[in-house]
C-alpha cells in the first residue's frame, strides 16, 4: 500500500521529500492506508485504477504547485482527493457512472458534498482530460516503482 510519505516523494519527483500532508497518524496507522484498506475490503476495483488515480493526483499537483491556497487545501484533504481520483479512474476505465457514489462515500467515511466539490475542482483543472493510453500508464507505473517500499514494491499497483 502507498502512504502519505510515498505520495510526497511521487509528487515532488524525488526521494526523501517532505510535503505538508496532514499526518494525523491514528492507532491503526495512516489515514490514507486506512482508506485504501476500506476500499480493498469493500469494493472490487482493478489494480490499474490505483495507478491511474495516482497519475491524476500527480497531474493535479503539478498543475497547481505554485498556487499556495490550492496546495494547502489539497494536502488537508488528500484522502478525498485520492478517493475522487480513484472514482474518476473507475468511471474512465470501466465506463460506468457509478450510480451509488453516496454509498461509496459513506463506506469510506467521506462527505459526499466534499467529494462533489473536489471532483469538479479536479476535472476543471485537468480540463476534463481523464483519458490516458496504456503506454502512458505503464510508463507512470515504472516511475512509481522507484518510490515504493522495496519489500512491498507495487503491491497494490501491479
Amino acid at each position: 500500500m502507498i502512504c502519505e510519505y510515498q505520495i510526497s516523494n511521487i509528487l515532488l519527483n524525488r526521494k526523501n521529500a517532505y510535503l505538508p500532508i496532514n499526518r494525523k497518524i491514528t492507532f491503526f496507522g495512516s489515514p490514507l492506508k486506512k482508506l485504501l484498506n476500506t476500499i480493498h475490503q469493500n469494493f472490487e476495483i482493478p489494480d490499474i485504477n490505483y495507478a491511474i488515480s495516482l497519475y491524476y493526483l500527480y497531474n493535479y499537483y503539478h498543475l497547481n504547485k505554485d498556487i499556495q491556497d490550492k496546495l494547502t487545501y489539497f494536502f488537508s484533504h488528500l484522502n478525498i482527493f485520492f478517493f475522487t481520483c480513484l472514482i474518476l479512474s473507475v468511471k474512465q476505465i470501466e465506463d460506468e457512472s457509478l450510480t451509488n457514489i453516496k454509498l461509496l462515500c459513506n463506506t469510506c467515511n467521506i462527505n459526499y458534498n466534499n467529494y462533489i466539490e473536489i471532483e469538479e475542482m479536479i476535472l476543471h483543472d485537468l480540463k476534463w482530460n481523464t483519458f490516458i493510453n496504456l503506454d502512458k500508464i505503464n510508463e507512470f507505473k515504472k516511475y512509481l516503482e522507484h518510490y515504493m517500499d522495496l519489500p512491498r514494491s507495487m503491491d497494490s499497483l501491479s
